[in-house]
């Protein structure tokens, strides 16, 4: 029976988890600044023992070490910081250049473009500020046709505002 529960405990150990592993330590740093005359100098500094020790006794240990490197007291000392070790899979995690205003408080002008976006034929409209002023650099882009459809067409996208920057190919007519 003692052999059941040493093997039970054994394959209890290597139980897979979340996050980092018990025991493992963290790279721990800190930013310090000094000045030099007018210079201001910063760095970031690691400190070399991680989590085993207090952050009283980091902060210390940082200090000491940007102190012995540059020979200057410092006068600021911030973290401490982590190291994030994080990956994006997905190319759809990335920030869209994507411009949100409420349909109510648009103004749209005389002026159209025709264009192509992200494999689409597209018809942007200029619209106005608060002001009555025409935006050169934003524009409603409405999606007509794919341009290269394959065997299962893609839905229409959402009309929406984007930089006039974004699109390709683009020429100007008015209604």
């Amino acid at each position: 029976m003692s052999d059941n529960i040493a093997t039970d405990l054994s394959l209890e150990s290597f139980k897979k988890t979340r996050g980092r592993p018990k025991g493992s330590i963290r790279e721990v740093y800190f930013v310090i600044a000094a000045l030099s005359g007018e210079d201001l100098i910063s760095e970031q500094i690691r400190a070399t023992r991680g989590e085993e020790i207090s952050e009283d006794e980091m902060r210390l240990e940082a200090k000491e070490i940007f102190s012995n490197q540059y020979n200057l007291e410092p006068i600021s000392v911030f973290g401490p910081f982590f190291e994030a070790k994080l990956s994006q899979n997905s190319s759809t995690a990335t920030k869209r250049e994507t411009y949100r205003i409420p349909e109510e408080d648009v103004n749209y002008t005389n002026r159209k473009v025709s264009a192509t976006f992200n494999g689409w034929e597209v018809v942007g409209r200029y619209i106005e500020d608060d002001l009555g002023v025409e935006r050169s650099d934003i524009v409603e882009v409405s999606f007509k046709k794919e341009l290269m459809p394959g065997n299962k067409p893609k839905a229409k996208p959402q009309r929406h505002f984007r930089p006039l920057s974004d699109l390709t190919n683009v020429v100007e007519f008015t209604k």
